[in-house]
């Protein structure tokens, strides 16, 4: 059974590597809309180099999830959490979902990519760090305020 489970985690981190397109698609659409709120001029092409480029701190995240999948028991992990760069991996985990998805927002991998967004922008648009981080910050905030909402809405 152990390593039938080994296997299916190992699996289901193999998944995000064919997700990283999409996650780049999704993160350029959240960026041209960041910059676009900040007034910085960055097209939907660019916005793509500049996300793609700095999702490479998600794959190396990917890379040591995996190895912790590999390395750990795999019976003591609960959620995506547990093994998570997160304030969320030490939080209970009955906690409300969406909660977690937040405070998971605050993943190591995840800040760095979008500190790296902020430096895109700014490089890109050729306007202040500052606005590129406000524009990286929005782009941060968004997803992570579909989960708050929906916790209001329930």
């Amino acid at each position: 059974v152990s390593v039938m489970t080994r296997s299916s985690s190992s699996n289901s981190n193999i998944g995000i590597y064919f997700a990283a397109p999409l996650l780049i698609f999704f993160a350029a659409v959240l960026i041209w809309l960041g910059a676009k709120l900040v007034s910085a001029s960055v097209s939907f092409d660019r916005a793509m180099l500049i996300s793609a480029i700095a999702q490479i701190p998600r794959l190396l995240g990917s890379v040591l999830t995996t190895a912790q999948g590999l390395l750990m028991d795999t019976t003591t992990i609960d959620s995506m959490h547990d093994v998570g760069y997160s304030p969320a991996r030490f939080l209970d985990q009955d906690m409300s979902l969406q909660i977690l998805g937040f405070i998971a927002r605050f993943d190591v991998f995840t800040l760095w990519t979008t500190v790296l967004l902020g430096i895109g922008v700014a490089v890109i648009a050729k306007v202040p760090r500052g606005k590129g981080y406000a524009a990286a910050a929005i782009a941060w905030l968004i997803p992570g305020l579909f989960g708050l909402v929906s916790l209001l809405w329930s």
